[in-house]
């Protein structure tokens, strides 16, 4: 837990909100399973919230401190291969973002995000690999999404965690000490606001 963790290695001054899934990309809403829903708002909104509850006060306490959550391009407008729940996950994330930056901005903490367009993880890959398995029109949806999102992008590849944990690490800096409630698109062009 977050507190073992401060126990054990003392004041958190930075947390990054990584930890996410996904759900099955395509559904209607009258398909999506209640417990599929509430186990990806569980991961990607109400995990980001309950750290931010621990931390935070202990680093305004201090004055200082920065979080960055993981959102998603689905969280700026609507997944192309992820679902209604991962799109709702991480467009409520950002919104949680942008209320703590107003409330612990003025105490010294920092909260920004990332929104990230496809990368390179096992998530994506595995995604891909079961809209293939389950084959017939939702396989042909996902298809069609990956093909136009790749069309579009202005830098032709996924990105590497590599990158999406530089813009991280960037916005918990002290270089990005005059930056609070960006949601940062690190997404190759993808999605330009």
């Amino acid at each position: 837990t977050a507190r073992a963790a401060e126990a054990a290695l003392g004041a958190v001054d930075v947390l990054a909100n990584v930890a996410g899934i996904g759900d099955r990309g395509g559904a209607p809403i009258e398909e999506i399973e209640d417990a599929v829903f509430h186990g990806v708002l569980a991961v990607n909104l109400a995990g980001p919230f309950y750290f931010c509850r621990v931390l935070l006060p202990g680093m305004a306490e201090r004055g200082r401190g920065a979080v960055v959550n993981v959102s998603s391009l689905a969280g700026r407008t609507k997944s192309a291969l992820g679902g209604l729940a991962y799109t709702a996950s991480k467009s409520g994330l950002l919104g949680l973002t942008r209320h703590l930056a107003f409330d612990y901005g003025p105490r010294g903490v920092r909260v920004n995000a990332i929104c990230p367009g496809g990368v390179d993880t096992p998530m994506i890959r595995n995604a891909a690999a079961a809209g293939a398995a389950q084959g017939g029109e939702i396989a042909k949806v996902r298809a069609a999404h990956a093909a136009a999102m790749q069309a579009l992008m202005p830098i032709k590849r996924l990105s590497s965690a590599e990158e999406q944990a530089a813009a991280i690490a960037f916005l918990a800096s002290d270089d990005a000490s005059y930056i609070n409630g960006v949601s940062l698109d690190v997404n190759g062009g993808l999605f330009m606001a």
